[in-house]
């Protein structure tokens, strides 16, 4: 291969050890760096996923309800099928002809939700803080009352309100 006057041959080999380290040292900083706000966002992202489905599932047992005229409950469950306090496991909602806050027959049950890892719920309603009940006019047992969904590794949290009425809505804060 001949060379022009004033041209170098030129030879193709890629970056060197000592530049591929410097690069793979820049780049695992940076992810480092951002890692946890990368987690944040999941985990916000988690929060407002949640707090969508868990206001569905009081409109459908508010819903059913008024359409069957039967009570029927929101609550996390024991293994004895007995209403709880303990809102960060799984959430049933069953008929409750009784108003017991139990479930009394599997064929009941009318669905469940999963409280996602790392998230946290609260209920705070006025009276009972083991369930969310209505009659078969849809209206809740007691007066207004707030579920509560945070994460510990996220600002971002998102307040469900239940009303008097039944009726919901959300309020976002800390974003």
């Amino acid at each position: 291969m001949e060379l022009e006057q004033g041209q170098m041959e030129r030879k193709n080999r890629g970056m060197g050890l000592a530049s591929q380290l410097v690069s793979l040292a820049v780049l695992s900083t940076i992810i480092v760096m951002f890692l946890p706000y990368c987690l944040s966002w999941v985990m916000g992202n988690r929060v407002v996923g949640f707090s969508r489905d868990l206001a569905h599932s009081v409109h459908q047992a508010r819903h059913l309800a008024l359409t069957e005229g039967r009570r029927v409950t929101l609550c996390p469950l024991d293994t004895q099928g007995r209403c709880t306090r303990n809102w960060n496991g799984v959430l049933s909602t069953f008929f409750d002809d009784g108003a017991h806050r139990a479930l009394s027959s599997p064929d009941h049950l009318i669905s469940i939700l999963d409280v996602p890892p790392g998230i946290d719920l609260r209920w705070g309603g006025a009276g009972n803080k083991r369930a969310v009940h209505f009659n078969g006019s849809g209206l809740t047992s007691t007066t207004n009352g707030t579920f509560l969904v945070s994460a510990s590794t996220s600002r971002i949290e998102r307040r469900i309100i239940i009303n008097r009425q039944g009726r919901v809505r959300m309020k976002h804060g800390g974003e």
